[in-house]
């Protein structure tokens, strides 16, 4: 895994461009790709599962640093799909030249399918530890090491909480405009 993070921050260095802070008015189109371990236990069943997921997004910039945006979300597990609607919150504190540290709270519905029966689903998120480098104005990587999630679904009076550390990375692209 730091391989892969160095392997991706000399990359991305390569790209010329001075960097201006966000502002308010400014917008990003986008998205981000995650896999990690989802378990599961409902106190008579225990579940651990490989997951995937993409999350386009579309966000404003309400105030210098600070964005508003609404991300679409499909989580793939073993058996278990679950596609949310969420709005998003993020603030930026620039680190060093190029590199920002992005903390994003979410909160959503959606639904949660398994074996032809689905659910509603409320999700609450919050990436703790969410890096974002900018080779360029226009150009965003993020990568977020370090979540928690709680996921209710209360026609089954089912709850789950996830916290990843490391467990569940997730990388993504931002286009600025």
């Amino acid at each position: 895994m730091k391989k892969l993070f160095s392997l991706l921050l000399c990359l991305c260095a390569m790209f010329a461009g001075n960097v201006v802070a966000q502002e308010k008015g400014d917008m990003i189109v986008g998205g981000s790709l995650g896999l990690g371990v989802t378990s599961v236990d409902d106190g008579n069943h225990a579940l651990s599962a490989l997951t995937f997921s993409i999350a386009p997004e579309y966000s404003y910039f309400v105030a210098d640093n600070f964005r508003v945006g609404a991300e679409l979300s499909l989580s793939i597990a073993e058996g278990i799909t679950t596609f949310t609607v969420s709005p998003t919150f993020a603030y930026y504190v620039k680190l060093v030249d190029k590199l920002y540290y992005t903390p994003e709270f979410t909160i959503g519905g959606g639904l949660m399918a398994s074996d032809g029966y689905s659910v509603g689903a409320f999700t609450f998120g919050l990436d703790l530890f969410a890096l974002e480098f900018m080779p360029s104005n226009h150009v965003g990587l993020s990568l977020s090491l370090v979540n928690m999630s709680y996921v209710l679904l209360p026609e089954v009076s089912l709850s789950t909480f996830h916290f990843g550390l490391l467990t569940s990375p997730e990388i993504g692209f931002r286009y600025y405009f």
